[in-house]
């Protein structure tokens, strides 16, 4: 086994699975922010809630199939917010 610097593995852990899936993916918080226009905390609450089976998490990379989370969130009915 080949230990590779911490970008070089993210690089290449994306890179195995842009080629298995042909599907449109963005990696990390950012990009679920850029896919709904919205703040990184909400980002954050859309993926450990709303997006969970749309999103692959290994560590601390993330990607986020596009096409399924734009799918989950238009069939979910409203995130619980809890009431004070």
């Amino acid at each position: 086994m080949v230990l590779l610097p911490h970008c070089q593995r993210y690089n290449r852990l994306n890179d195995i699975i842009m080629e298995n899936n042909k599907t449109e993916k963005v990696r990390g918080i950012l990009g679920i922010a850029n896919i709904f226009g919205c703040s990184l905390p909400m980002a954050q609450k859309l993926k450990k809630s709303v997006i969970k089976d749309a999103v692959t998490q290994n560590g601390r990379f993330i990607i986020t199939d596009v096409e399924k989370a734009k799918e989950l969130f238009k069939n979910h009915q409203g995130l619980k917010i809890r009431q004070l």
